[in-house]
C-alpha cells in the first residue's frame, strides 16, 4: 500500500466499517477489506536494553549515539533479508518481513560468535489469525545467565 489514493481509500473503509451497525453489513466489510488489502507478513520488533543503567553510567548524548548507530545498522541487514522498514522509535524498529524465516534470519545477522543465542518460538490463534512469534536472546558467553 505504497500510493497514498490506496492508503486514503483503506483508512476510509475502515472508518466506514467501524461506524457500521449492522453486524451482517460488517462482516461483509471485512472479508472486503482482507481481499483487497490482507497480506501474511512477519513482525520484527528490536528493542534496545540498558537505557537506563547506560544513560546513567555513560549519559544521554552515548546512548543517543548508539540507537543512530542501531538504526544505521539495521536498515541494510533488513533489506538484505527482504523486510521493510516500518518505523524507528525511541530505541525500536519495527519491521516487516515475508515470513518469519527472514525476520529470525535479520535478527541473527552480524551477532558476534560469543553470543549464546536462546530462541523460542510461539505459536497461537487470535480471532481466527494464526499467530506465530518468536522471542530471540541474545548475551555474551560468560555473561549472568548464559548457559
Amino acid at each position: 500500500m505504497k500510493h497514498s489514493g490506496e492508503r486514503q481509500h483503506f483508512f476510509d473503509m475502515l472508518l466506514r466499517y467501524s461506524s457500521e451497525p449492522d453486524v451482517y453489513k460488517r462482516e461483509i466489510m471485512e472479508k472486503e477489506i482482507w481481499d483487497e488489502f490482507g497480506v501474511s507478513r512477519a513482525v520484527f520488533v528490536l528493542d534496545m536494553s540498558g537505557f537506563s543503567q547506560l544513560t546513567q553510567r555513560y549519559g544521554l548524548v552515548h546512548y543517543l549515539s548508539l540507537v543512530r548507530r542501531m538504526q544505521v545498522t539495521t536498515e541494510p541487514i533488513i533489506h538484505t533479508y527482504s523486510g521493510e522498514v516500518v518505523k524507528y522509535e525511541a530505541d525500536n524498529c519495527f519491521a516487516l518481513f515475508p515470513d518469519a524465516c527472514e525476520a529470525i534470519q535479520a535478527a541473527m545477522a552480524r551477532v558476534p560468535e560469543s553470543t549464546s543465542i536462546e530462541y523460542d518460538p510461539v505459536t497461537f490463534n487470535v480471532s481466527g489469525l494464526t499467530i506465530e512469534a518468536c522471542s530471540i536472546r541474545f548475551r555474551r558467553r560468560g555473561d549472568p545467565g548464559d548457559s
